[in-house]
């Protein structure tokens, strides 16, 4: 049968959209529900009816056996990031917008299948009398590449900066920082701590240790050790 949408059924009721979720069989000992396409059957069901296939992310396509409560295969969830340009003339728009996204509570429902899970403001750009500063917001910076394309006007720390003199015309935003730190033992080795900074992150020993190489920073590869070994 074939028919295109919207499909009008009377004065008041129009199919918009069709999908196909979920084809079930008999495969000689038992029936099989299979999802289609890009639905899954969600984790509670993956385990009340024996997943036949594996189980990824909390989901699976396959189930043994024909739900009692009569569910269907649902959508697979997917994330997305979405860039949002906001233009404003005015510094204190600005600060207002930045205190209205650090005010929201997430994650925001949009609707049944959709949520906001973060937002984050990164980048503000504005005319400083001669020419276009970008700079980043807190916790974010450029990336090595931007910062070598444009002039920087702050210091390149770790191969990242926090401004460029510039309004680029591709590529991305700033960029979060990462946060090296969050595994301090697999960055800077035993007996030191790790200390964040923004594009890089700095190693120290601990009171009464000492690095093996004195010539080179602290690192995993050169950790600090107690003063007699």
């Amino acid at each position: 049968m074939n028919f295109s949408l919207p499909y009008t059924i009377s004065d008041s009721t129009n199919i918009t959209e069709i999908n196909i979720t979920t084809v079930c069989s008999l495969n000689e000992t038992r029936y099989q529900c299979k999802c289609e396409g890009l639905f899954v059957w969600p984790n509670d069901t993956c385990h009340a009816y024996d997943a036949c296939d594996v189980i990824t992310n909390g989901s699976c396509t396959c189930i043994n056996g024909i739900p009692a409560d009569g569910q269907f295969c649902q959508v697979l969830l997917s994330d997305y990031l979405i860039d949002i340009d906001v233009r404003f003339f005015d510094f204190v728009m600005v600060d207002y917008l930045r205190n209205f996204v650090r005010n929201i509570s997430l994650p925001l429902t949009l609707s049944s299948s959709t949520n906001i899970t973060d937002i984050d403001m990164n980048t503000v750009c504005g005319f400083n009398g001669t020419e276009y500063e970008c700079k980043c917001e807190v916790d974010h910076v450029w990336p090595s590449n931007t910062c070598m394309a444009y002039q920087v006007c702050d210091s390149i720390v770790g191969n990242t900066c926090g401004c460029i003199q510039a309004l680029p015309s591709e590529g991305s935003l700033c960029q979060k920082d990462i946060n090296e730190c969050e595994d301090a033992a697999s960055v800077c080795g035993q007996y030191s701590d790790c200390t964040n900074r923004i594009g890089g992150y700095m190693c120290s020993c601990w009171n009464g240790f000492n690095v093996s190489n004195k010539d080179s920073p602290v690192s995993v590869n050169n950790s600090c050790r107690g003063k007699y070994y």
